[in-house]
């Protein structure tokens, strides 16, 4: 299979602003069929999640909603990979989940 497209466009509503954001994670140097290289781009989707929701807050509050941002965000990149790269997209991140 070859390499998907060179970049992941997120766009997403931030929790507390009225605007979205459109977020590029570089994938060119990447083969999505990889276990191994969807592993290093679920690093850099956690990276850029934590910087883009690090001062999500809920809409009129300064409570945090910084946990479902990074939730939407994930979802988001997830939406976007080719089909056939989702499920193993999908057994990256529940073996990075610690039990």
């Amino acid at each position: 299979m070859k390499p998907f497209a060179a970049v992941l466009a997120c766009a997403l509503l931030a929790a507390g602003t009225a605007s979205a954001q459109t977020i590029r994670i570089d994938t060119s140097d990447l083969d999505l069929s990889r276990f191994e290289d969807l592993s290093i781009l679920d690093q850099r989707v956690e990276t850029r999640a934590r910087k883009t929701c690090r001062w999500a807050r809920r809409i009129g509050s300064r409570i945090s909603d910084t946990a479902y941002c990074l939730q939407a965000f994930r979802a988001e990149v997830e939406r976007q990979l080719p089909p056939s790269s989702r499920y193993e997209y999908a057994r990256v991140r529940s073996s990075r989940v610690a039990l």
